[in-house]
């Protein structure tokens, strides 16, 4: 009888406009979540610049620089070069040198392609004499003795890798292995690498055959590029030349030096 009262109680409170009971409010909070997931905002706008933008603004930079400078030096640098080799270089020039790295439709659009466009005389023959392979530009006040000098310091050897030709032969030869480049313990990486070596004696032995790890005219394959760092043979090098060259208007191209 009294819950029949209250029910009553309650309807007659709803119907009047009334607050609602102390019990349907318990009912409806407990049908409320309690707390809403919050979502992340990004307030920070990034924009991607655009591309033409970016290859107009290496045109302009390039053009200033050699506006600045007597003398612009072409420098073949191999197309695997690193970029530790990028700061060896750098580290290297003269003061006040600027070494300019990219794509060399870029660099001959900032030289000129003829004498109507160049920004100083005689640049257009500079762009012309660019390279297929990988060219930087050297924009600076040194003469081209000191050029060459930085360039000396900055070649490095380096280990070959993949894809490597080797201009000469490195064997390893069977029987037992040079304990301080292949320990016991070296027995299952070298078998990945296809050498077919045991333990002897607490010694790695090459049991089968002599292997050639490198042959003249021949491009290295992964494991071998492997093989001869565990070798300490180094069979690459970062060599940077002077390929032509622009001082005060005059072009001279030295390809044909060796």
């Amino acid at each position: 009888y009294q819950n029949r009262r209250h029910q009553h109680r309650v309807a007659r409170g709803r119907a009047q406009g009334g607050p609602p009971h102390e019990e349907e409010k318990a009912a409806s909070q407990t049908t409320m979540p309690i707390s809403k997931r919050a979502k992340k905002v990004t307030l920070a706008k990034t924009s991607k610049r655009d591309p033409r933008e970016k290859r107009a603004g290496y045109v302009d930079t390039l053009r200033a620089a050699i506006e600045a400078k007597r003398a612009v030096f072409a420098v073949k640098i191999g197309a695997r070069t690193r970029a530790t080799h990028f700061k060896q270089l750098r580290a290297a020039l003269p003061a006040g040198s600027r070494l300019f790295l990219g794509k060399k439709s870029l660099m001959r659009v900032a030289l000129g392609s003829s004498a109507e466009d160049e920004i100083r005389p005689n640049l257009h023959k500079l762009a012309a004499s660019l390279l297929d392979g990988a060219t930087a530009l050297i924009a600076t006040d040194a003469s081209r003795a000191d050029i060459d000098a930085a360039l000396r310091r900055a070649a490095t050897a380096e280990f070959a890798t993949a894809g490597h030709v080797s201009d000469v032969a490195v064997t390893l030869e069977s029987g037992p292995l040079p304990e301080d480049r292949f320990p016991a313990s070296m027995r299952d990486e070298l078998r990945k690498l296809g050498l077919d070596v045991d333990v002897k004696d607490a010694k790695l032995h090459l049991v089968s055959r002599d292997v050639a790890v490198a042959t003249p005219g021949v491009a290295l394959t992964p494991e071998h590029a492997k093989l001869l760092k565990h070798l300490d043979i180094k069979l690459d090098a970062f060599e940077p030349v002077v390929v032509a060259a622009w001082v005060d208007g005059d072009v001279s191209d030295t390809t044909s030096r060796d």
